[in-house]
């Protein structure tokens, strides 16, 4: 969304915010006029706000995904430890990856025929590319949608993690596969909750 168009959506929600305030303010007859460029200055340093935190959660998601690629492609697959659940993924996402595992392991069965950092069984060549922030919520919690796409070498997919703000910085809540409409955080929790395969 253009600065221009949030500017504009803004401003109303805040003047009549303000307008309260503003006519409490206004002093009697010929006593000088309240500041009316509160409500102006509020609403670009809130816009200024948003934009600067967009720009820091770009940065957090790139850098995130730089470290992941070079863990796949030097390793050639994905550390069995969890090292960047750990690192990078929210704890109710910790929790539940811990509870999905229990249960493989008690019922003899197998959830992940996938894997949520690639999108992808199986590893070969994998970059990402085109990340963009479709959703940023700051109050009265931040929370967050970035959207991308994972290139395999002969195969991509579309993707979006939804991100959550915890101990001061954004951390990865849930892997989504868009091409065939994949919440893994869903399929975790149904996993989990199914009764039928204990």
């Amino acid at each position: 969304m253009n600065k221009t168009v949030l500017l504009m959506l803004l401003l109303p929600l805040l003047a009549g915010c303000n307008s309260k305030e503003t006519k409490e303010s206004t002093p009697p007859e010929g006593g000088a006029k309240a500041d009316s460029t509160v409500s102006v200055r509020d609403s670009v340093a809130l816009l200024q706000e948003f934009e600067t935190e967009k720009e820091l959660l770009l940065q957090r998601v790139v850098g995130i995904y730089r470290v992941v690629k070079n863990v796949y492609m030097n390793n050639g697959h994905y550390s069995t430890d969890e090292t960047l659940d750990k690192s990078y993924c929210s704890a109710s996402w910790n929790k539940l990856l811990f509870a999905v595992h229990r249960k493989e392991e008690k019922t003899n069965t197998l959830f992940f025929d996938n894997d949520y950092w690639v999108m992808s069984p199986e590893l070969g060549y994998v970059s990402y590319e085109g990340f963009k922030v479709e959703d940023l919520v700051l109050t009265p919690e931040r929370r967050a949608a970035v959207t991308f796409t994972i290139y395999h070498s002969d195969s991509y997919v579309p993707a979006r993690i939804d991100m959550v703000y915890e101990e001061g910085t954004w951390v990865i809540d849930d892997f989504e596969d868009l091409k065939y409409i994949k919440s893994w955080k869903k399929g975790m929790t149904e996993f989990v909750a199914d009764n039928k395969r204990e």
